[in-house]
């Protein structure tokens, strides 16, 4: 006994734009080392495809009755230039005739397979003929890819730009006072010179996600940053150096959550 020995053929073949042939070969590589007699097959093929989207060469088939393991596979790759556009993994009949075409192969486990005809890329992925409108994305109906609306919940989002305006924003220095109140809106850095011992207030402005960072830079003497009741404990800064505090805004509670331990 001997392996059977297949062309395989992928649709009519492979088209540019223009019509012409594009370069395109099946890469077939074994899932287990298969043996028939004294052949043993167990390394990748590459078959290029003529112009009919027919191989040039031959592949062992796997199903064989001498053929061992039984249940054999490869796994199939269909490459268009430098490209893998499809992937399946099947079996190769011995007795379905000399040339079988991928789209005949029971498929083991793999996307949907290749209809014949020449190739379209809504044909490889096996694409509904239902018309899709302006913003629909493909998605998958357990037979077919369908176009789908889906559907995001954006509920309480920022904007995007809010948050960009912001961090683009140049730092702002605040003018030193017992007691500072930060704008968020104005920028995501705030500093403060402190020339003695201050508490900060409130932050207003905040948008949902925003970070903000406060230095506070001690000098002429050591200085204590304060907070809120509820909030963090005071914070002494040396004279002289510099304290970096950062907070998040929490838009449902309308809470700002300091983020330093």
């Amino acid at each position: 006994m001997a392996f059977t020995y297949v062309y395989l053929k992928v649709g009519e073949g492979y088209r540019v734009a223009t019509g012409g042939n594009t370069s395109a070969q099946i890469r077939a590589t074994p899932l287990v080392e298969m043996t028939n007699g004294p052949t043993i097959v167990d390394s990748a093929v590459t078959l290029p495809l003529g112009s009919d989207g027919v191989a040039t060469r031959t592949v062992a088939a796997t199903t064989d009755p001498a053929t061992t393991p039984s249940g054999s596979a490869y796994t199939l790759e269909v490459i268009v230039g430098q490209r893998t556009i499809h992937r399946l993994t099947a079996a190769i009949p011995h007795d379905a005739g000399s040339v079988v075409d991928l789209s005949s192969l029971v498929v083991l486990n793999a996307p949907p397979a290749l209809r014949p005809g020449t190739f379209r890329v809504r044909d490889a992925l096996d694409f509904s003929d239902v018309a899709a409108t302006l913003g629909q994305f493909p998605q998958w109906d357990g037979s077919q890819w369908v176009p789908a609306s889906i559907a995001v919940d954006l509920t309480g989002a920022q904007p995007l730009s809010v948050l960009l305006t912001r961090l683009a924003a140049a730092p702002v220095t605040v003018d030193y006072a017992a007691s500072v109140t930060l704008n968020a809106a104005t920028s995501c850095v705030h500093r403060v010179v402190a020339t003695a011992d201050l508490t900060l207030a409130d932050i207003t402005g905040g948008a949902a996600g925003q970070q903000i960072i406060f230095i506070v830079k001690a000098s002429g003497a050591d200085c204590t940053v304060s907070f809120p009741a509820g909030g963090p404990d005071p914070v002494t800064v040396t004279s002289g150096q510099r304290w970096p505090a950062r907070f998040v805004y929490d838009q449902p509670d309308d809470a700002w959550i300091p983020l330093w331990s």
